[in-house]
């Protein structure tokens, strides 16, 4: 798959002119994982917003006696990241995060997409309404 048809093909993008698929294709990256692939795990920083373009994941904590704790499933063409603070210059990890499946994730360099889109009402409403699903 192509940079710019991930992008197309997440309903989050769909709003988005040419012009605007090739900014944010300039600062996005797609790449593909294995299953099992932990993407992230709790407590992690990030400076990558990151949506599932394809594929299955599952977002788990570990308690003290080192038993995991199901949270939820994340489908394709989804928001993988955890969005708690829209003012930090990084993203924080709530939870960690394994592909079920061999998965398509994109990612965009979060300060960047702050700053050339919600910045500039870009994107607004679709990242408010993704960020409280």
């Amino acid at each position: 798959m192509v940079l710019k048809e991930a992008i197309r093909s997440l309903s989050f993008f769909s709003s988005l002119d040419e012009e605007l698929v090739d900014d944010l294709s300039a600062i996005s990256t797609l790449s593909p994982y294995s299953k099992g692939y932990v993407l992230h795990y709790e407590n992690q920083n990030t400076h990558n917003l990151q949506f599932l373009v394809s594929g299955l994941a599952k977002a788990y904590k570990i308690d003290k006696h080192e038993n995991e704790i199901f949270l939820y499933h994340i489908d394709s063409n989804s928001l993988i990241s955890e969005i708690n603070d829209l003012k930090a210059d990084s993203l924080s990890t709530f939870s960690n995060l394994e592909l079920q499946e061999d998965s398509i994730v994109l990612s965009l360099e979060y300060n960047l997409f702050k700053k050339k889109f919600l910045d500039k009402k870009i994107l607004c409403q679709e990242f408010a309404n993704e960020a409280l699903r």
